[in-house]
């Protein structure tokens, strides 16, 4: 038997050997790296970006099917990537699986997140109740609701939801769902100034300024002047060639 032939095969062997122990150790050593993310508001996407940049692991998805998820409350401090990509995608409906050193995100076809019902309540800056605030989930804005007299709503969505609060007067806020079931939500006044507009029978706006005819104004004291439980009753007499008729 070739002598040179038999030691050629044994380093073949070996190095093939040695190479699948590097592999291993390699991703072993990824695997084991540690995580930290502390970030109120950021992106699924953006977030698994911090993570591939950290654990240097690969991580493979689908930018369109994550845009727009938000990571909520993420407080994750030398965890493991395991513990880092949990929290990142739960409520998202989407799951990972890692395989020799590389991550892919693929949807959780077993994931248990069903739809609840949440309540809250809106509050002003003296936390007083704003009634008729609007409040939407984002993405849907056929799922929406508005507050009552109290201030507060009821609404159904998933966790890793986003709701868009809004009204006149204050600035918006967004919430994102997590596991609670109950939200306050403290409003904040908007400051910035708005030009006094004029609304015309057509419902089209102008400044009072660009208005080539004469304009007519009521002002708050000639309204509660003449106490009606019907605001609109309360115009009544007040505007020349406007009638208002009951139905």
């Amino acid at each position: 038997m070739n002598f040179n032939l038999i030691t050629n095969a044994k380093a073949k062997i070996f190095f093939l050997f040695f190479c699948l122990i590097s592999v291993q150790t390699f991703a072993y050593a990824q695997n084991n790296a540690t995580i930290t993310l502390r970030n109120k508001s950021i992106s699924v996407i953006d977030a698994l970006r911090e993570i591939e940049k950290q654990s240097k692991l690969s991580i493979a998805f689908n930018e369109s099917q994550l845009a727009g998820k938000k990571a909520a409350n993420l407080d994750v401090k030398n965890g493991s990537v395991e513990e880092a990509l949990t929290g990142v995608l739960r409520g998202s409906g989407f799951t990972y699986r890692i395989k020799d050193g590389y991550v892919v995100i693929i949807p959780d076809t077993e994931s248990k997140t069903e739809q609840k019902r949440v309540t809250g309540q809106v509050l002003d800056e003296n936390n007083e109740p704003l009634i008729g605030v609007t409040v939407i989930v984002e993405g849907n804005p056929s799922k929406g609701t508005a507050t009552d007299i109290d201030g507060n709503f009821s609404l159904p969505v998933k966790e890793g939801d986003v709701i868009n609060i809004s009204y006149i007067g204050y600035n918006s806020q967004q919430v994102v769902i997590t596991q609670k079931n109950n939200y306050t939500v403290r409003m904040a006044p908007d400051t910035q100034l708005l030009t006094e507009v004029v609304v015309t029978a057509l419902g089209i706006k102008r400044s009072e300024k660009a208005l080539s005819y004469n304009v007519q104004q009521i002002g708050g004291d000639d309204l509660v002047g003449v106490k009606d439980a019907n605001f609109i009753n309360s115009l009544s007499g007040k505007v020349a060639g406007l009638n208002i008729n009951s139905s």
